[in-house]
């Protein structure tokens, strides 16, 4: 839960960044980054680098599941990142979605790892199963709609 709302509040960040970029008209060349614009697979300013101090990994899981969680998150985010710059909308959706799926697969997988508790345990088997099924439809999807690559 703490990762899924990790990434709710990154991609809010993003989102928002985005947004305020699109209602300035700018004055660099076409197809120029904006000052200041994120390059494509690049993680947001004050996202971690680095390996997890200590104090991080017990807030988030602990020393076992804790790094496991963040490397998940890091992944996915540059992920989606790198998904998101499609220009067609519907496109841009589907392609971060199967990251931000897998991300979910990812975690799961770790609480099966290290967690013991038969209702956790039985979330996260679903989890799975259902994330799964949500990459398989959009990648149907995306073949149908111009492949699975995005459209730079």
């Amino acid at each position: 839960m703490r990762t899924y709302l990790l990434s709710i509040a990154a991609l809010s960040v993003i989102a928002g960044g985005a947004a305020a970029q699109q209602g300035h008209t700018g004055h660099t060349q076409p197809g120029a980054l904006q000052p200041g614009a994120m390059q494509p697979g690049a993680m947001p300013p004050g996202m971690m680098h680095g390996p997890m101090s200590p104090e991080m990994a017990a807030m988030h899981g602990g020393p076992q599941a804790g790094p496991e969680y963040m490397a998940n998150m890091h992944r996915m985010m540059q992920a989606m990142m790198t998904q998101s710059m499609d220009p067609d909308p519907a496109r841009a959706w589907a392609l971060m979605m199967i990251p931000h799926h897998q991300g979910a697969i990812d975690d799961a997988r770790v609480v099966l790892k290290y967690s013991k508790d038969p209702d956790v345990r039985r979330i996260a088997t679903k989890t799975i199963e259902q994330n799964e099924k949500g990459i398989a439809e959009l990648q149907a999807w995306l073949d149908q709609n111009g492949g699975r690559t995005p459209k730079h």
